[in-house]
């Protein structure tokens, strides 16, 4: 069923709130002193059993299919273990957890590490392309969304885990789990996290909403944005945000090309989205893509062209050297095109 939702141009630069606290002041009207006789009776309460909350019924992360919603008990971090125990759920019952895509690998036969490496770049990618979703929808305004890879390595090596699944959860604005910096991430093997409880489905109810099966039939919008405010603090972090809106589209072509003083990165977006379609073209007539400079520097090296040099390379280039191109054609050979600066 296709959808039609007005389309928003959003300011993804800027994204700061004050937090503010309400104090209640009680005025001490007390000013005169009276007796007064206390009695103290003694009574039995009766016992109340508390009613047992329904948490799912018990499965394993390997037998959870695309959208299925689930309880993880052990809230802070991702679950590891391909037969790991979690508790599935309705989505309209509170979780915390939802599997929100599977793909096979594309060669299980390479090394464990290339693998892993792969099931969490196209989990990054997918987060990519869906993120969205935490800016067009209210739900989300007090929520982060993530999506990372469930990765068993042991199970991967004896060829039982053969596929990347990718599951998201939520954390609130006010977590309390610690900030990581681009070198702590690079260098941890955990991932701390502070999961929220919700009671909706991420899958159906929004990106299915939101990211596929879109329609536009207002006139074509297209450009990108570079996120400098960011990029200014922490680079790893810093998105170039393409987008279009094209009635009846279909896209033979797309590129996303990184510009620096010393490299040019250019990358195949519709490599990148056959990930996600099994068609020959890109056919959503409304687009969005955050593109962090983590995962170019990801694609860099997985193109083969990239060093470690050059690579640190992009995490410490001044802003003003810093800009990105995105480009487009459509089956009827219509091109557009679009740039930005992480200086401006």
């Amino acid at each position: 069923m296709k959808h039609h939702f007005n389309y928003i141009v959003f300011l993804f630069l800027i994204a700061c709130s004050s937090a503010s606290t309400n104090e209640v002041i009680i005025p001490d009207t007390s000013t005169s002193s009276s007796t007064t006789t206390i009695v103290t009776t003694t009574t039995t309460m009766p016992v109340v059993k508390e009613e047992k909350q329904f948490k799912g019924e018990k499965a394993y992360i390997s037998e959870l299919e695309v959208g299925d919603c689930y309880v993880d008990e052990e809230l802070n971090y991702l679950p590891k273990f391909y037969k790991e125990i979690v508790f599935k759920t309705p989505c309209e019952i509170e979780h915390n957890s939802e599997i929100v895509f599977k793909t096979q690998f594309s060669d299980p036969y390479l090394p464990v590490l290339s693998l892993e490496a792969e099931a969490g770049f196209v989990c990054n990618q997918f987060a990519s392309l869906t993120r969205v979703v935490e800016y067009v929808d209210r739900k989300y305004e007090y929520l982060f969304f993530h999506i990372e890879p469930i990765f068993d390595s042991v199970a991967v090596e004896t060829g039982e885990q053969t596929e990347i699944i990718c599951s998201a959860y939520l954390e609130h604005v006010d977590s309390e789990s610690d900030e990581f910096s681009s070198e702590q991430l690079l260098s941890s093997y955990e991932i701390y996290t502070d999961k929220s409880m919700y009671d909706w489905s991420i899958l159906n109810d929004d990106i299915n909403f939101y990211v596929f099966d879109t329609v536009w039939d207002m006139e074509i919008d297209h450009g990108i944005a570079c996120q400098s405010g960011q990029y200014e603090i922490d680079p790893f972090y810093a998105d170039f945000l393409m987008y279009y809106a094209l009635p009846q589209a279909e896209i033979a072509e797309m590129y996303f090309t990184y510009t620096n003083s010393t490299e040019i990165i250019k990358i195949n977006m519709m490599n990148l989205l056959s990930n996600f379609s099994d068609s020959l073209y890109w056919t959503e007539d409304i687009f969005y893509y955050f593109m962090p400079t983590s995962q170019i520097a990801t694609e860099f090296l997985l193109s083969g062209e990239g060093s470690s040099d050059n690579f640190e390379s992009l995490f410490t280039e001044p802003a003003e050297n810093v800009s990105g191109l995105f480009e487009f054609v459509t089956t009827t050979g219509e091109s557009y095109s679009a740039t930005c600066s992480m200086g401006n």
